[in-house]
């Protein structure tokens, strides 16, 4: 993902850079190291789960379009990751603790995608 960077302000009123995508979300990295302004935290989680909301969806999207990966009805799914890579979703009928209808585990080699296997 390429990212461009734009001017904000800091806290204080300093400008600085922001990265953000093609899609105008800001792009989050390194470390925080004090809390900031409250308003400053709530955007970048906002766009944190923006992020996550969208893998999650392109790879349903990607599973379904492929013939035996499409995903039976659910209404929870639950995520994994290792670093920053979504490494599964487990999905089920009746909530959390529900039963699981299938389970979608992703293969990395580095911060590449290579598979997706339903189980």
């Amino acid at each position: 993902m390429s990212a461009n960077l734009i001017v904000g302000k800091d806290p204080s009123g300093n400008k600085m850079p922001v990265a953000v995508d093609a899609n105008g979300a800001v792009i989050i990295s390194g470390t925080v190291s004090s809390i900031g302004n409250v308003e400053t935290i709530l955007n970048a989680q906002t766009a944190i789960e923006t992020v996550m909301a969208a893998d999650v969806a392109a790879t349903k999207a990607s599973a379904a379009s492929i013939a035996g990966m499409a995903i039976p009805a659910n209404d929870y799914m639950a995520l994994s990751y290792t670093g920053s890579n979504l490494t599964s979703i487990v999905y089920k009928t009746g909530g959390s603790s529900g039963t699981t209808v299938a389970t979608l585990t992703l293969a990395y080699s580095g911060s590449n995608l290579i598979s997706v296997t339903k189980s």
